[in-house]
């Protein structure tokens, strides 16, 4: 098991330091120099490490895209980019970021947390239901195409594909490690505009393990198979730069407009995430024309936006004929999902949070658990502050105003949650800053400064090393427990005697234990409502012979139903058509019997 961790490990180091090359060849090529970033390494280090992130999922996305997604390809294409930018940038290597003893420490704390947060069993939800088989699905294809059984075959999916890169490349937990890689990401920017804005490095470091201990829109689902933290870390990169260039497209338009068209491309591959991250840019659109009275300037953020994002949206309009599927269905026609499939969707979002009511406000952030958010909001009160903190706050309150009255779905929050919890300790900083002037107790030495940074950075590390015991602790346990785990391995067992399609009923957070194919889900092709039937009592599954025809439809001979979800079924009942080859108190597992 350490092992494997190492493994996976250095396989991420090795990608991070591709993709930093990547974006920094990018920056000499474009002639972004760090002076255009604050003199800030920090800040150029996370701008070139999303920017070669963000281009190497582009280059997966064409790979995938043309048939040719498998080690061999992808080996040869990562190498070709490699070199071209190494020849970019051979005399100017100069502009690789310098380091220094904090910067060694620091990052190296980030990404030992990187890993130990990714260090666990799968199966949160999301990540075994969706993610991770769409990804394996691909890989088996070699080749981006439908998959009709899961849920949102036709989403944006750019940081799915370093989860695909993470499975190509090790296993689950790699894959886990790449989808939670973005933070070590996020932990460099808040680094960086911490010392830009405050001049307490440390303090992006607390931030960043703060949001993973205490936010709980961002906790949902991280260290998980997820995109959510890579939607947050290219909404992050976004914002930062946007607010960089606000601060200088007045009086510097020549440089200043490299880094809008910058912000832009984070932007795109934020859309190219998630339906949300477009929503995000748009907000942004609009914000830069409110701002500017200047058209051309959202003109040329849209215009990058769409180069980076909307290459998902285009082939999911080149299917289905819907860029938005399913959710503009009402608009393009369904496809997969049919009415019912989507107002239960939309039915089901209502139910999160609180009601839309200004009133309603504290209980939502607490529902959403980012309370400490009420921080950022008092910042807007304070007077005398940066272009750049007045930047941020206007694109907070854009999107938190959306989503307060659209979704309070927490893990909605994805796109303003670093932002959020930034400007929550910007606003704890301002009056920290004003009484270390008036008062002299409050003023610390260098040797003080020392102190305290080895002091967060411990504390930093303790949470690691705590989530590594627990995690190690847990992991047979949070496999045992998740419902569906062990009838799908003995599915599994059984695909060379019965093929490598299951359809089931109830599990379908558990559609990655299956190797084959797993079929059943609320929404799309293999909804459950056609395979149960209903009364005042509750569901239950079809009669052997109806269910024998839902099987003979999906061209499969084995069938995995849940007693958890559906307490009524009683196993007897298909004793005639089926031989019970398995069950546990979860469920039982059933195969057609030969005819």
């Amino acid at each position: 098991m350490v092992f494997n961790l190492l493994t996976s490990s250095a396989i991420s180091i090795g990608f991070l330091l591709h993709s930093l090359i990547i974006g920094c060849a990018i920056f000499v090529f474009a002639g972004l120099l760090i002076s255009h970033m604050k003199d800030n390494n920090w800040l150029y280090t996370f701008f070139a490490l999303v920017s070669g992130i963000l281009i190497n999922i582009l280059l997966l996305m064409l790979l995938g895209s043309v048939g040719y997604l498998n080690p061999l390809c992808v080996s040869i294409v990562a190498g070709l980019a490699l070199g071209v930018a190494l020849y970019c940038m051979k005399k100017t290597l100069c502009q690789l970021p310098k380091c220094s003893v904090f910067a060694i420490t620091s990052s190296s704390l980030l990404f030992g947390l990187t890993a130990a947060f990714a260090w666990h069993a799968p199966g949160y939800w999301d990540d075994t239901s969706f993610h991770l088989p769409l990804a394996r699905f691909y890989l088996e294809q070699e080749a981006i195409v439908l998959n009709e059984y899961v849920r949102f075959p036709l989403f944006p999916q750019n940081t799915n594909m370093l989860i695909v890169l993470g499975l190509m490349l090790g296993d689950t937990l790699t894959a886990q490690i790449f989808a939670t890689l973005p933070w070590f990401v996020i932990g460099i920017g808040l680094i960086g505009i911490c010392n830009w804005l405050m001049g307490m490095k440390i303090l992006g470091v607390f931030i960043a393990v703060f949001l993973v201990k205490f936010i709980g829109a961002f906790k949902a689902g991280f260290g998980y198979a997820y995109v959510d933290t890579g939607l947050a870390m290219f909404c992050w990169a976004a914002i930062v730069a946007l607010a960089i260039w606000f601060e200088s497209y007045k009086t510097n338009k020549s440089y200043s407009l490299k880094v809008l068209l910058l912000a832009g491309f984070f932007a795109g591959g934020a859309a190219g995430t998630k339906l949300f991250g477009g929503i995000f840019a748009f907000c942004i659109f609009v914000f830069i024309l409110l701002m500017t009275r200047n058209l051309r300037y959202s003109l040329l953020f849209g215009g990058v936006v769409l180069i980076s994002g909307v290459w998902w949206y285009l082939r999911s309009y080149l299917i289905s004929g819907d860029p938005f599927h399913p959710v503009a269905a009402k608009y393009f026609g369904y496809y997969l999902w049919n009415e019912h499939d989507l107002f239960s969707q939309i039915s089901e979002q209502k139910t999160h949070g609180a009601l839309s009511e200004p009133l309603n406000l504290l209980l939502a952030l607490k529902q959403a658990g980012v309370v400490i958010w009420i921080l950022a909001i008092i910042g807007f009160f304070y007077k005398n502050i940066p272009v750049a903190i007045r930047v941020m706050q206007g694109i907070f309150i854009a999107y938190f105003i959306f989503w307060f009255f659209v979704s309070q779905v927490d893990r909605y929050l994805a796109p303003i949650v670093v932002l959020g919890t930034f400007l929550s300790f910007y606003t704890l900083y301002k009056p920290v800053v004003y009484f270390r002037r008036k008062l002299s107790f409050f003023k610390i030495g260098k040797k003080g400064l020392v102190v305290s940074h080895m002091l967060i950075l411990l504390l930093c590390l303790s949470v690691g090393v705590k989530e590594v015991k627990r995690n190690i602790k847990n992991w047979d346990n949070h496999l045992l427990n998740t419902h569906g785990y062990s009838l799908f391995l003995r599915a599994s067992e059984m695909t060379p005697l019965y093929g490598n399609r299951l359809v089931q009923l109830g599990f379908e957070n558990a559609a990655y234990f299956f190797t084959g194919t797993a079929i059943g889900d609320w929404f799309g092709v293999g909804r459950y409502t056609q395979m149960i039937t209903c009364n005042d009592d509750g569901c239950i599954p079809l009669g052997e012979s109806e269910m024998e025809g839902i099987m003979n439809k999906f061209e499969s001979r084995m069938i995995a139903i849940s007693y958890v979800r559906y307490p009524l079924f009683n196993a007897e009942n298909y004793k005639n058509e089926f031989n019970l080859i398995f069950q546990n108190k979860q469920g039982a597992l059933f195969v057609l019997k030969e005819k």
